[in-house]
């Protein structure tokens, strides 16, 4: 059964070295008011800091982060105001191993079994170039985008696709209502052939 489950922490140091473990987290997107970065997943404990293709940063400097894989999603944000803390972070997960290896950041009573729907396969922003491989580009913005994935053959057109699985937990408000959450995970990249 899958698993939801969040908190509110002070410092992302000992929880993005401890994600950096776990081998089911492989993307990263950072987001701020200026800007968003979609990359592969890469932390070097010694320095703490997330290595990006063409640089490094530290988590404090984005509004938003989400890291996830195959199995899992960690992702937080600067929290407006809870009890001096300044992150709020949130995981789901299709496996109990990762909440395990993840369980001194998460209490059990905020955890919570959610349903998984079946999958659903997206088109991001872009087309492949056929002058490098990792770059895609949207005539409708117009701009190049990055995503951390190299087309298989640079002589064809590709579209980048992107694996979300949805999943619904159910609860009571304090009526005795039934209310549905629903969540959304981003699973993996690939290419989707255009021509």
């Amino acid at each position: 059964m899958s698993k939801v489950t969040f908190n509110y922490v002070d410092s992302l140091n000992d929880i993005i070295e401890r994600v950096a473990d776990i081998t089911s987290f492989q993307y990263i997107i950072l987001e701020s008011a200026a800007r968003i970065l979609f990359e592969f997943f890469n932390y070097d404990k010694t320095k703490k800091r997330i290595v990006l293709n063409g640089g490094e940063t530290t988590p404090e400097v984005w509004d938003k982060v989400r890291i996830f894989g195959a199995e899992a999603e960690c992702r937080w944000h600067k929290a407006e105001s809870h009890h001096d803390k300044s992150y709020h972070i949130f995981l789901l997960t299709d496996k109990d191993t990762i909440l395990g290896a993840l369980k001194d950041f998460f209490p059990n009573e905020n955890t919570k079994e959610i349903s998984k729907n079946d999958p659903i396969d997206i088109y991001l922003w872009g087309e492949s170039t056929n002058d490098k491989p990792d770059e895609w580009y949207e005539g409708q913005i117009p701009r190049f985008l990055s995503y951390p994935l190299k087309v298989s053959d640079p002589k064809k057109i590709y579209r980048c696709r992107l694996i979300i699985y949805s999943y619904v937990m159910r609860d009571l408000d304090q009526e005795g209502r039934l209310i549905e959450h629903k969540f959304y995970r981003p699973v993996k990249l690939y290419e989707g052939e255009v021509r």
